[in-house]
Protein backbone atom coordinates (compact mmCIF):
# COMPACT_ATOMS: atom_id res chain seq x y z
CA UNK A 1 0.00 0.00 0.00
CA UNK A 2 1.25 3.56 -0.79
CA UNK A 3 0.88 6.76 0.93
CA UNK A 4 0.64 10.63 -0.15
CA UNK A 5 2.27 13.24 2.04
CA UNK A 6 1.52 16.63 1.93
CA UNK A 7 2.96 19.51 3.76
CA UNK A 8 0.10 22.93 4.66
CA UNK A 9 1.23 25.92 5.50
CA UNK A 10 -0.78 29.34 6.76
CA UNK A 11 1.23 31.15 8.27
CA UNK A 12 -0.17 31.79 11.55
CA UNK A 13 2.57 33.80 14.44
CA UNK A 14 0.55 33.04 17.47
CA UNK A 15 1.32 36.35 19.85
CA UNK A 16 3.37 34.24 22.56
CA UNK A 17 5.59 32.68 19.72
CA UNK A 18 9.12 33.96 19.77
CA UNK A 19 9.33 33.82 15.84
CA UNK A 20 8.83 36.26 12.91
CA UNK A 21 6.95 35.98 10.09
CA UNK A 22 10.05 36.26 7.88
CA UNK A 23 11.63 33.11 9.81
CA UNK A 24 8.42 31.46 9.26
CA UNK A 25 8.49 31.69 5.44
CA UNK A 26 12.41 31.85 5.13
CA UNK A 27 11.75 28.23 6.98
CA UNK A 28 8.76 27.19 4.85
CA UNK A 29 10.63 27.88 1.59
CA UNK A 30 13.67 25.58 3.26
CA UNK A 31 11.19 22.52 4.40
CA UNK A 32 9.44 21.81 1.04
CA UNK A 33 12.99 21.81 -0.57
CA UNK A 34 13.45 19.15 1.96
CA UNK A 35 10.13 17.60 1.36
CA UNK A 36 10.17 17.26 -2.46
CA UNK A 37 13.98 15.53 -1.62
CA UNK A 38 12.00 13.20 0.49
CA UNK A 39 9.51 12.51 -2.25
CA UNK A 40 6.62 14.46 -0.83
CA UNK A 41 4.43 15.25 -3.55
CA UNK A 42 2.13 18.45 -2.72
CA UNK A 43 2.02 21.60 -0.62
CA UNK A 44 -0.63 23.78 0.30
CA UNK A 45 -0.66 27.16 1.00
CA UNK A 46 -4.37 28.63 3.06
CA UNK A 47 -5.37 32.21 2.75
CA UNK A 48 -7.26 34.77 5.28
CA UNK A 49 -7.48 38.16 5.56
CA UNK A 50 -7.14 40.50 8.94
CA UNK A 51 -6.07 38.20 11.48
CA UNK A 52 -4.14 39.77 15.05
CA UNK A 53 -1.58 36.48 14.04
CA UNK A 54 -0.85 37.21 10.28
CA UNK A 55 -2.10 34.47 8.89
CA UNK A 56 -1.24 33.96 5.31
CA UNK A 57 -3.13 36.72 2.78
CA UNK A 58 -1.19 35.46 -0.45
CA UNK A 59 -1.18 32.26 -1.38
CA UNK A 60 -0.21 32.82 -4.97
CA UNK A 61 2.59 34.58 -3.90
CA UNK A 62 3.70 32.22 -1.40
CA UNK A 63 3.20 29.62 -4.17
CA UNK A 64 5.36 31.40 -6.35
CA UNK A 65 8.26 31.49 -4.14
CA UNK A 66 7.81 27.80 -3.02
CA UNK A 67 7.59 27.00 -7.00
CA UNK A 68 11.24 29.07 -7.51
CA UNK A 69 12.52 26.66 -5.14
CA UNK A 70 11.12 23.29 -6.10
CA UNK A 71 11.02 21.28 -9.53
CA UNK A 72 8.23 18.36 -9.48
CA UNK A 73 6.08 19.04 -5.85
CA UNK A 74 2.19 20.27 -6.84
CA UNK A 75 1.37 23.77 -5.57
CA UNK A 76 -2.03 23.65 -3.76
CA UNK A 77 -3.77 26.89 -2.79
CA UNK A 78 -5.97 25.21 -0.06
CA UNK A 79 -8.11 27.97 -0.26
CA UNK A 80 -8.48 30.67 -2.68
CA UNK A 81 -11.74 32.60 -1.07
CA UNK A 82 -13.35 33.81 -4.51
CA UNK A 83 -15.28 36.76 -3.84
CA UNK A 84 -12.43 38.84 -2.35
CA UNK A 85 -10.37 38.54 -5.41
CA UNK A 86 -10.97 40.44 -9.26
CA UNK A 87 -11.28 37.40 -11.77
CA UNK A 88 -9.18 38.73 -14.55
CA UNK A 89 -6.51 39.60 -12.18
CA UNK A 90 -6.88 36.05 -10.66
CA UNK A 91 -6.67 34.34 -13.66
CA UNK A 92 -3.53 36.22 -15.10
CA UNK A 93 -1.87 35.48 -11.59
CA UNK A 94 -2.91 31.84 -11.55
CA UNK A 95 -1.71 31.28 -15.16
CA UNK A 96 1.62 32.70 -14.53
CA UNK A 97 1.85 30.92 -11.49
CA UNK A 98 1.26 27.50 -13.66
CA UNK A 99 3.86 28.94 -16.01
CA UNK A 100 6.67 29.55 -13.71
CA UNK A 101 5.57 25.80 -12.02
CA UNK A 102 5.82 24.24 -15.55
CA UNK A 103 2.15 23.18 -14.89
CA UNK A 104 2.26 22.10 -11.28
CA UNK A 105 -0.52 24.48 -9.86
CA UNK A 106 -3.83 22.49 -8.08
CA UNK A 107 -6.55 24.89 -7.07
CA UNK A 108 -8.94 24.63 -4.48
CA UNK A 109 -11.65 27.34 -4.17
CA UNK A 110 -14.03 28.78 -1.42
CA UNK A 111 -16.67 31.05 -1.43
CA UNK A 112 -15.61 32.19 2.68
CA UNK A 113 -17.59 32.63 5.67
CA UNK A 114 -15.86 34.93 7.88
CA UNK A 115 -18.22 37.82 8.12
CA UNK A 116 -15.48 40.46 8.78
CA UNK A 117 -13.67 39.30 6.27
CA UNK A 118 -16.54 40.40 3.86
CA UNK A 119 -16.86 43.56 5.46
CA UNK A 120 -13.32 44.02 4.85
CA UNK A 121 -13.57 44.05 1.30
CA UNK A 122 -17.01 45.41 1.18
CA UNK A 123 -18.58 42.43 -0.10
CA UNK A 124 -22.13 40.69 0.31
CA UNK A 125 -21.75 37.72 2.33
CA UNK A 126 -25.32 36.82 0.28
CA UNK A 127 -23.58 37.17 -3.27
CA UNK A 128 -21.44 34.25 -2.51
CA UNK A 129 -22.61 31.68 -3.86
CA UNK A 130 -23.10 33.85 -7.62
CA UNK A 131 -19.54 35.34 -7.29
CA UNK A 132 -18.23 31.67 -7.28
CA UNK A 133 -20.35 30.66 -10.21
CA UNK A 134 -19.55 33.61 -11.81
CA UNK A 135 -15.29 33.23 -10.84
CA UNK A 136 -15.08 30.03 -12.00
CA UNK A 137 -16.61 30.83 -15.25
CA UNK A 138 -14.53 33.76 -16.35
CA UNK A 139 -11.28 31.84 -15.29
CA UNK A 140 -12.52 28.71 -17.40
CA UNK A 141 -13.14 31.86 -20.31
CA UNK A 142 -10.20 33.59 -19.32
CA UNK A 143 -7.83 30.39 -19.83
CA UNK A 144 -8.49 29.87 -23.28
CA UNK A 145 -6.41 32.50 -24.81
CA UNK A 146 -9.79 33.71 -26.31
CA UNK A 147 -11.50 37.25 -25.98
CA UNK A 148 -14.77 36.82 -24.30
CA UNK A 149 -17.53 39.42 -23.16
CA UNK A 150 -16.96 40.46 -19.18
CA UNK A 151 -19.77 42.73 -17.41
CA UNK A 152 -20.52 43.94 -20.67
CA UNK A 153 -16.86 44.60 -22.15
CA UNK A 154 -14.93 42.42 -24.83
CA UNK A 155 -11.72 41.32 -22.54
CA UNK A 156 -8.84 38.60 -23.62
CA UNK A 157 -6.30 36.98 -21.03
CA UNK A 158 -3.04 36.22 -22.20
CA UNK A 159 -0.51 34.74 -21.32
CA UNK A 160 -2.55 30.72 -20.79
CA UNK A 161 -1.49 28.22 -18.56
CA UNK A 162 0.80 25.48 -19.18
CA UNK A 163 -1.86 22.75 -18.38
CA UNK A 164 -4.30 22.73 -21.40
CA UNK A 165 -7.41 24.38 -19.94
CA UNK A 166 -5.85 25.29 -16.62
CA UNK A 167 -5.51 24.24 -13.49
CA UNK A 168 -8.01 21.82 -12.07
CA UNK A 169 -10.32 23.59 -9.58
CA UNK A 170 -11.55 21.32 -6.56
CA UNK A 171 -14.60 23.37 -4.44
CA UNK A 172 -14.17 23.26 -0.96
CA UNK A 173 -17.38 23.94 0.99
CA UNK A 174 -19.79 22.94 4.14
CA UNK A 175 -22.92 22.46 2.75
CA UNK A 176 -25.10 20.43 0.19
CA UNK A 177 -25.63 23.61 -1.86
CA UNK A 178 -22.02 24.00 -1.86
CA UNK A 179 -21.57 20.28 -2.58
CA UNK A 180 -24.38 20.64 -5.11
CA UNK A 181 -22.53 23.58 -7.20
CA UNK A 182 -19.30 21.28 -6.92
CA UNK A 183 -20.63 18.42 -8.95
CA UNK A 184 -21.94 21.06 -11.39
CA UNK A 185 -18.82 23.45 -12.07
CA UNK A 186 -15.66 21.61 -10.34
CA UNK A 187 -13.50 19.23 -10.88
CA UNK A 188 -13.60 18.01 -7.86
CA UNK A 189 -15.32 18.81 -3.81
CA UNK A 190 -13.06 18.97 -0.39
CA UNK A 191 -16.13 18.85 1.92
CA UNK A 192 -15.56 20.62 5.53
CA UNK A 193 -18.45 18.47 6.37
CA UNK A 194 -18.11 14.89 5.86
CA UNK A 195 -21.62 14.36 5.38
CA UNK A 196 -21.73 16.47 2.50
CA UNK A 197 -19.72 14.29 0.09
CA UNK A 198 -22.66 11.82 -0.08
CA UNK A 199 -24.12 15.22 -1.49
CA UNK A 200 -21.70 15.72 -3.99
CA UNK A 201 -21.55 11.51 -5.11
CA UNK A 202 -25.46 11.95 -5.57
CA UNK A 203 -25.08 15.16 -7.63
CA UNK A 204 -22.43 14.00 -9.75
CA UNK A 205 -24.48 10.97 -10.49
CA UNK A 206 -27.91 13.24 -11.34
CA UNK A 207 -25.85 14.65 -13.85
CA UNK A 208 -24.07 12.06 -15.58
CA UNK A 209 -20.93 12.80 -14.44
CA UNK A 210 -17.98 10.82 -12.43
CA UNK A 211 -17.40 12.03 -8.99
CA UNK A 212 -13.90 12.49 -7.12
CA UNK A 213 -13.12 10.38 -4.14
CA UNK A 214 -10.60 11.73 -1.93
CA UNK A 215 -8.58 9.00 -0.04
CA UNK A 216 -8.97 8.97 3.46
CA UNK A 217 -6.66 11.50 5.57
CA UNK A 218 -4.98 11.07 8.87
CA UNK A 219 -4.60 13.78 11.56
CA UNK A 220 -5.20 17.02 10.61
CA UNK A 221 -1.70 17.15 12.87
CA UNK A 222 0.67 15.07 13.05
CA UNK A 223 4.04 15.11 14.94
CA UNK A 224 6.65 12.46 15.01
CA UNK A 225 8.75 12.22 18.40
CA UNK A 226 10.36 9.77 20.52
CA UNK A 227 8.79 10.77 24.08
CA UNK A 228 5.33 12.23 22.79
CA UNK A 229 4.15 13.76 26.49
CA UNK A 230 7.10 15.75 26.44
CA UNK A 231 6.86 16.80 22.72
CA UNK A 232 2.79 17.85 23.50
CA UNK A 233 4.05 19.94 26.74
CA UNK A 234 5.95 21.82 24.21
CA UNK A 235 3.20 22.07 21.45
CA UNK A 236 -0.13 22.36 23.15
CA UNK A 237 -0.23 26.24 23.01
CA UNK A 238 -0.09 26.47 19.78
CA UNK A 239 -2.54 23.22 19.00
CA UNK A 240 -4.62 25.34 21.36
CA UNK A 241 -4.27 28.91 19.50
CA UNK A 242 -5.06 27.40 16.24
CA UNK A 243 -8.63 25.43 17.32
CA UNK A 244 -9.20 28.43 19.41
CA UNK A 245 -9.26 30.54 16.20
CA UNK A 246 -11.49 28.06 14.30
CA UNK A 247 -13.56 27.89 16.57
CA UNK A 248 -13.89 31.73 17.16
CA UNK A 249 -14.32 31.91 13.35
CA UNK A 250 -17.24 29.13 12.70
CA UNK A 251 -19.12 31.10 16.25
CA UNK A 252 -18.80 34.42 14.25
CA UNK A 253 -20.48 33.06 11.01
CA UNK A 254 -22.73 30.39 12.89
CA UNK A 255 -21.66 27.37 11.37
CA UNK A 256 -21.41 23.86 12.32
CA UNK A 257 -17.79 22.75 13.27
CA UNK A 258 -16.90 19.47 13.77
CA UNK A 259 -12.81 19.90 13.07
CA UNK A 260 -11.93 22.76 15.58
CA UNK A 261 -13.66 22.55 18.87
CA UNK A 262 -12.80 25.88 21.22
CA UNK A 263 -9.91 24.15 24.24
CA UNK A 264 -9.25 25.49 27.41
CA UNK A 265 -7.54 22.16 28.88
CA UNK A 266 -4.36 20.25 26.90
CA UNK A 267 -5.32 17.40 27.93
CA UNK A 268 -8.81 17.57 26.87
CA UNK A 269 -7.85 18.48 23.22
CA UNK A 270 -4.94 15.90 22.96
CA UNK A 271 -7.37 13.55 23.64
CA UNK A 272 -9.83 14.40 20.60
CA UNK A 273 -6.94 13.09 18.76
CA UNK A 274 -6.89 15.76 16.19
CA UNK A 275 -3.22 16.78 17.07
CA UNK A 276 -1.18 13.45 16.89
CA UNK A 277 1.82 13.09 18.71
CA UNK A 278 3.18 10.04 17.91
CA UNK A 279 6.67 7.59 18.36
CA UNK A 280 7.66 6.36 14.86
CA UNK A 281 6.56 2.99 15.41
CA UNK A 282 3.19 4.56 15.90
CA UNK A 283 3.32 6.60 12.70
CA UNK A 284 4.14 4.01 10.91
CA UNK A 285 1.05 2.06 12.08
CA UNK A 286 -1.35 4.88 11.55
CA UNK A 287 0.27 5.47 7.92
CA UNK A 288 -0.37 2.39 7.09
CA UNK A 289 -4.28 2.06 9.03
CA UNK A 290 -4.96 4.84 6.59
CA UNK A 291 -5.05 2.16 3.14
CA UNK A 292 -3.53 2.63 -0.84
CA UNK A 293 -3.06 6.40 -1.39
CA UNK A 294 -4.17 7.30 1.83
CA UNK A 295 -3.32 10.96 2.79
CA UNK A 296 -0.89 11.86 5.71
CA UNK A 297 -0.67 15.40 6.15
CA UNK A 298 2.07 17.50 7.90
CA UNK A 299 1.60 20.97 9.23
CA UNK A 300 5.24 21.58 10.50
CA UNK A 301 4.58 25.68 11.46
CA UNK A 302 1.30 25.32 13.04
CA UNK A 303 1.00 28.52 15.14
CA UNK A 304 4.38 29.95 14.49
CA UNK A 305 5.80 27.24 16.29
CA UNK A 306 9.70 27.48 16.17
CA UNK A 307 11.59 25.80 13.88
CA UNK A 308 14.11 23.61 16.20
CA UNK A 309 11.06 22.15 17.35
CA UNK A 310 8.89 21.72 13.66
CA UNK A 311 12.28 20.22 11.85
CA UNK A 312 13.00 17.94 15.01
CA UNK A 313 9.78 16.10 13.81
CA UNK A 314 10.60 15.93 10.16
CA UNK A 315 13.80 14.55 10.62
CA UNK A 316 12.51 11.91 13.15
CA UNK A 317 9.74 11.37 10.40
CA UNK A 318 12.42 11.02 7.21
CA UNK A 319 14.84 9.01 9.60
CA UNK A 320 12.14 6.48 11.02
CA UNK A 321 8.69 6.25 9.34
CA UNK A 322 9.64 6.87 5.42
CA UNK A 323 11.89 4.58 5.11
CA UNK A 324 9.02 1.57 6.79
CA UNK A 325 6.53 3.23 3.72
CA UNK A 326 5.28 3.11 0.12
CA UNK A 327 5.52 6.63 -0.69
CA UNK A 328 3.63 8.05 -3.95
CA UNK A 329 5.27 11.38 -4.95
CA UNK A 330 1.91 12.02 -7.06
CA UNK A 331 0.06 14.91 -6.07
CA UNK A 332 -2.48 14.36 -3.16
CA UNK A 333 -5.44 15.63 -5.40
CA UNK A 334 -4.76 12.83 -7.95
CA UNK A 335 -7.49 11.13 -6.75
CA UNK A 336 -9.97 7.73 -7.73
CA UNK A 337 -13.33 8.44 -9.41
CA UNK A 338 -16.89 6.47 -8.68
Amino acid sequence: MKNRIFLKYDFRCAPFSPVKHKDLYACALEQVQWAEQHGIGTVMVCEHHGTDDGYCPSPLTTLSAMAAVTQKMRLVTSVIILPFHDPLRLAEDIAVLDIISNGRVDLVMAAGYIPSEFEMFDVSIKKRPSMVEEGIATLRQAWTGNSFRYQGRDVRITPTPVQENGPQIILGGSSDAAARRAARIADGYMPAVPETFLTYIEESHKLGKTALLLKEQGPLFLYVAEDPDRAWAEIAPYAMHETNCYSRWAAEAGINNDFYQAANDADALRATGMYSILTPEECISMARGLGDMGAIALHPLMSGMPPELSWASLELFADKVLPALDIDSGSVFAVDRI
